[in-house]
């Protein structure tokens, strides 16, 4: 993981407000059924620190999906369109 990028996690459980202050770095959106965590995550430290913390209440992890956002400066804004 070379910079930060954003991440949402889900777990099979409804976590509701009380659970904020220990995911600090996350926002939480709590479903029917599953919680939805999203936040940036700056490296892969602390991407497994937030999976252990999961992990160590029990919870069952369904998915860990990066958020994809748009290329700020692809090459084409960049250089312009290039001749061939």
């Amino acid at each position: 993981m070379a910079e930060s990028a954003d991440y949402e996690i889900r777990v099979q459980e409804v976590l509701d407000e009380k659970w904020i202050a220990y995911f600090a770095s996350f926002t939480l959106k709590p479903g029917s059924n599953e919680t939805i965590l999203r936040g940036t995550i700056h490296d892969q430290a602390e991407l497994f620190g937030a999976l252990l913390k999961i992990r160590g209440l029990g919870l069952k992890l369904v998915a860990v999906n990066p958020i994809c956002q748009p290329e700020r400066n692809t090459r084409k804004q960049i250089l312009g369109d290039l001749p061939e």
